[in-house]
C-alpha cells in the first residue's frame, strides 16, 4: 500500500475549539484502520479508527505523530506517515 500523496502536516487547531479533521489515507482494500504508533495527540483529541482527529484540544503547541493505516487485504498491508499537529491559542 502506498500513499497517493503522503501527508506531512495537519491543519492548525485552536485550543478549546471543537476539531474534526478526516484524514485521507493511501489506497488499499477497505475498510482501512488508523492507529497512532508514535507521539501523542494533545489532551482532548483522539484519532478514530476511521482516520478522523476529533475532540476539543486542551493544550497548545506542536505535536509530532506517526500514524499507521492498515487495510483489509489478506495478508494486510500498511503505510505509515509522520505528521505534525499545531494547536494555537483561540482568537
Amino acid at each position: 500500500m502506498a500513499w497517493a500523496s503522503p501527508p506531512s502536516a495537519c491543519p492548525w487547531a485552536s485550543r478549546a475549539s471543537p476539531l474534526r479533521r478526516a484524514a485521507r489515507g493511501p489506497r488499499g482494500q477497505a475498510p482501512l484502520g488508523w492507529f497512532l504508533v508514535d507521539g501523542a495527540l494533545p489532551a482532548g483529541l483522539v484519532l478514530t479508527a476511521d482516520g478522523a482527529i476529533t475532540g476539543i484540544p486542551e493544550e497548545i503547541g506542536g505535536f509530532a505523530l506517526r500514524v499507521r493505516v492498515v487495510d483489509a487485504a489478506t495478508p494486510p498491508t500498511f503505510a505509515e506517515a509522520d505528521l505534525t499537529l499545531r494547536v494555537q491559542v483561540a482568537p
